[in-house]
C-alpha cells in the first residue's frame, strides 16, 4: 500500500508538485501542534548521516516518532537521513529523572552540552540514564541517524515518584531559554486515564501475551522490526482496547490502514473484518454523544507490518489519525450535556 501511494505521488509530481506531500509523508499527517504550555523543539532534517545537507526544518512538539520509512518530510530520503532537535527543557519539579530512548537507528542526547545518552550505532536498542534536573531551564539536543529499514525515535522518561514510562510531553519543551523561564516549570496535569491498553502476543490467535503497555493512539509502523523488545518481528498480534470520545455526535468515516490482517469493533460491534488480508478498510458510522468502547486487533505474518486508525467527520474535519485526546483506557465519567447544564 505504501509503495502504491508513492507511485501515485510520482505521477502527481509531473502535474502538481504540491500534492506530493499528501502521499509520501511517513505518517500521512503533519507534525502535531505543540501544547498550550510548551513551544516545542526545533527540528533540522538532513539527507545523509553527517548533518551537512539540510533539506527541511520544522517545530516538533516532542520526540515520539515511528517514522516507518522516511523522516516524515517530502525532501528527505527514505533511508540514510538524520534529524537534530534543539531547544530547552524545564521539568515540573526538581529531582532525579530517568531518561529513556528507544531508537532505530542511532541516537545521542545532550543536556547542557553534556552527553547523557550515547547509542551511536545501527540497529534498534533501548538506552537510559539518570539525570538530576533543577528547576531552571536546561539546553537539550538530540541527534538521530537512520541507516536503512524501519525508522523510529522515542524520548521517554520516568519522573520522580512515578513508575510509568511515558513520552516526555510537549509541555516541558521550549524553543528559547527565555520562553522556558517564563512559561515552564508548571505542574503537568496527570492524565492517568488517557490512551489505550495495548497487548502484544507471540501468535496470530492473541493467546500468548508477552507485552502489555499503554499507547496514546493507534499509529504503529513496525516495519520489518519487532513491535516491542523481546517480541519476534514476525508472527505476532496486537490488541488495543479502551474508549473513544468523538468531539460531537454525528457521522464519521473510519479508515484502518493495516498490514497484515486487522479488525475493528465499536461498541462491541465488529465493523471492519479484514483478518485475512491487508488494508486499508473504510466504514462510515454514526457515533452518539459521549464515549464508545473500541477494540482494534492486528496480526503480522512476516515482512512489513503496520496499523493506524484514522477518522473523518462527514461535512466536518478532514481525515486524520485519531488523536490521543480522543482515547481513554476506562470509561470516563459522563459529562452533562448542554441541555442539562
Amino acid at each position: 500500500m505504501r509503495y502504491f501511494r508513492c507511485l501515485v505521488a510520482l505521477f502527481l509530481l509531473i502535474t502538481s508538485p504540491d500534492m506530493v506531500d499528501c502521499f509520501c509523508r511517513a505518517d500521512d499527517s503533519p507534525p502535531a501542534t505543540v501544547s498550550s504550555t510548551g513551544s516545542g523543539l526545533h527540528a533540522d532534517i538532513f539527507n545523509g548521516r553527517d548533518f551537512n545537507k539540510k533539506v527541511a526544518e520544522r517545530v516538533d512538539p516532542n520526540i515520539d516518532f515511528n517514522f516507518g520509512r522516511g523522516a516524515g518530510d517530502v525532501d528527505s530520503t527514505n533511508d540514510d537521513f538524520s534529524i537534530r532537535w534543539t531547544g530547552f527543557i524545564r521539568v515540573p519539579r526538581a529531582g532525579e529523572y530517568r531518561l529513556i530512548t528507544d531508537s532505530d537507528d542511532s541516537v545521542r542526547v545532550f543536556i547542557d552540552d553534556k552527553l547523557a545518552i550515547d547509542k551511536w550505532k545501527s540497529g534498534r536498542k533501548r538506552q537510559e540514564c539518570l539525570y538530576t534536573f533543577d528547576a531552571k531551564p536546561h539546553a537539550i539536543k538530540v541527534e538521530y541517524n537512520e541507516f536503512t529499514g524501519p525508522a523510529r525515535i522515542h524520548l521517554r522518561w520516568q519522573i520522580p515518584g512515578r513508575k510509568e514510562e511515558l513520552a516526555i510531553p510537549p509541555d516541558v519543551f521550549f524553543l528559547t531559554r527565555d520562553d522556558a523561564a517564563k512559561r515552564g516549570g508548571k505542574p503537568i496535569k496527570a492524565e492517568k486515564n488517557k490512551g489505550l491498553l495495548c497487548e502484544i502476543f507471540a501468535d496470530k490467535q492473541l493467546k500468548r501475551k508477552v507485552v502489555e503497555r499503554i499507547d496514546q493512539k493507534i499509529d504503529a509502523t513496525f516495519g520489518d522490526d519487532e513491535p516491542d523488545f523481546g517480541v519476534s518481528r514476525d508472527g505476532f498480534s496486537v490488541r488495543w482496547t479502551g474508549w473513544l470520545q468523538p468531539p460531537v455526535a454525528g457521522f464519521y468515516i473510519f479508515t484502518l490502514l493495516h498490514d497484515d490482517g486487522a479488525r475493528l469493533w465499536i461498541n462491541d460491534r465488529l465493523v471492519i473484518d479484514n483478518w485475512e488480508e491487508s488494508g486499508p478498510a473504510t466504514i462510515t458510522l454514526e457515533l452518539q454523544e459521549g464515549t464508545q468502547s473500541i477494540r482494534v486487533e492486528m496480526w503480522d505474518a512476516g515482512g512489513w507490518s503496520e496499523a493506524s486508525l484514522h477518522w473523518e467527520q462527514v461535512d466536518g474535519f478532514p481525515e486524520t489519525i485519531i488523536p490521543p485526546s480522543a482515547y481513554f483506557r476506562t470509561k470516563p465519567p459522563r459529562e452533562k450535556s448542554s441541555r442539562e447544564r
